[in-house]
């Protein structure tokens, strides 16, 4: 990516996009955590808050690995998607690259991938999980390897009941450490992250993938909804838009 200039008082702006996007993990993470019964939070209080912790610090690994941010005030493209989406898989192996080039690498907007697999297919909650995992345990670098790999074998793992071993054979093809990795496909160690996604994408009404929503300032305002099949221009026109002055 492109080195682009930093305006004054950015660095500080990121800090504060850095602990708001951390308190909004640890939310998630305890949320997720909390057990059933007062009992059970009673005896594992103190576990549970170490392992919280951890999980805060893996989380906000993961949720960077996909976010390509160049200055928070810019307009932001958040991309929904499912792994197992065969529109998906061909927005990515064609446009993808561009859709960065353009915006990304030029320093013109930012760019999320948010994961929104369909309720119904759980292999497409895994490839997520995958995903994500590989960006906690090696950052972007992971993260764009197992998406690779899952978008390149989509035929392989997609029809499986069960697509974890190939998942795991994803992880040792870019060489992350198994046993981390399948461990944190078996505790759903990211979970939250996906399970967050997929509120924005109902909040934003988006109803299948890939689906761009971009929003003005770094802010999810959903303000401009496209689909993969929209024109570059398209995604030109409203990035220039949103990063102009509010109306």
């Amino acid at each position: 990516m492109s080195g682009v200039g930093r305006p004054k008082g950015l660095e500080a702006m990121r800090r504060k996009h850095q602990r708001a996007r951390r308190t909004m993990i640890a939310a998630l993470v305890l949320a997720a955590a909390i057990p059933t019964s007062a009992s059970a939070l009673q005896q594992e209080a103190a576990a549970g808050i170490a392992l919280s912790m951890m999980d805060v610090e893996f989380l906000e690994r993961a949720d960077n690995s996909r976010i390509y941010m160049v200055d928070s005030t810019l307009a932001r493209i958040d991309e929904f998607i499912d792994f197992g989406c065969p529109t998906c898989r061909s927005f990515y192996i064609l446009r993808t690259d561009s859709l960065k080039a353009t915006f990304v690498d030029t320093g013109r907007a930012n760019f999320v991938v948010r994961m929104f697999p369909l309720a119904r297919l759980m292999r497409g909650f895994h490839a997520a999980e995958a995903a994500l995992c590989a960006g906690g345990l090696n950052d972007r670098q992971g993260f764009e390897a197992m998406q690779h790999r899952l978008y390149m074998n989509q035929s392989v793992w997609q029809p499986l009941q069960d697509p974890i071993p190939v998942f795991l054979q994803f992880a040792a093809d870019i060489n992350l450490p198994l046993e981390e990795f399948q461990a944190c496909l078996i505790r759903d160690t990211v979970a939250p992250l996906i399970l967050s996604d997929m509120n924005l994408a109902q909040l934003m009404a988006v109803e299948g993938t890939p689906t761009f929503v971009l929003n003005r300032g770094g802010e999810l305002t959903g303000e401009v909804k496209l689909t993969g099949e929209e024109g570059i221009s398209s995604f030109d026109e409203a990035v220039t838009r949103l990063s102009g002055p509010g109306d």
